[in-house]
């Protein structure tokens, strides 16, 4: 949030930076480079099937790089619409990835809503029904369930509910 109030504030209000390119943002936050990969993609799409993705997120998050997501929707006219998913998943909207892991056969990524509300309502979201089948789950995760802007939910839910990742 610090972050994103700077960066706000060096493009002069935070609606100049609404909409904004996330990898542009990266870059321009940290002077990394970013690289942006769109999850329908055949060639990503393939290596989501064969778990190298997986392993490749689970790397870039060990070694400390910035991951974010989204799931961007247009229009029939090529322009990004307003909205949510189901399952509460903005569209257009820029989601942190805060953690990746694998504990209990759970291939598990930590979510977070810069807005700091507004969650995820799917499977393993806070108080689902999931977590009961996990004893010590929130445990071993020290995870917490409040409206704070933070969920976990499983790999697979990710790779459905979002069509863009974004690292650097």
């Amino acid at each position: 949030p610090l972050m994103e109030k700077a960066y706000a504030k060096l493009h002069g209000c935070y609606e100049a930076i609404n909409g904004g390119s996330m990898a542009e943002s990266l870059v321009d936050v940290t002077g990394g480079a970013s690289e942006k990969f769109d999850l329908r993609a055949p060639e990503t799409a393939e290596l989501i099937e064969n778990s190298t993705f997986w392993k490749d997120l689970k790397k870039n998050h060990q070694q400390g790089y910035l991951l974010g997501c989204a799931n961007v929707v247009k229009d029939d006219n090529k322009v990004k619409t307003d909205g949510a998913g189901q399952t509460g998943i903005l569209f257009n909207h820029a989601y942190g990835i805060m953690d990746v892991r694998e504990v209990d056969g759970l291939q598990l990524v930590r979510m977070r809503n810069p807005w700091g509300q507004g969650e995820w309502t799917g499977k393993f979201a806070d108080e689902d029904e999931a977590w009961d089948d996990y004893k010590g789950l929130k445990e071993k995760l020290n995870y917490v369930f409040k409206d704070d802007g933070t969920w976990w939910m499983r790999y697979e839910d990710w790779c459905i509910h979002y069509n863009k990742m974004y690292i650097c």
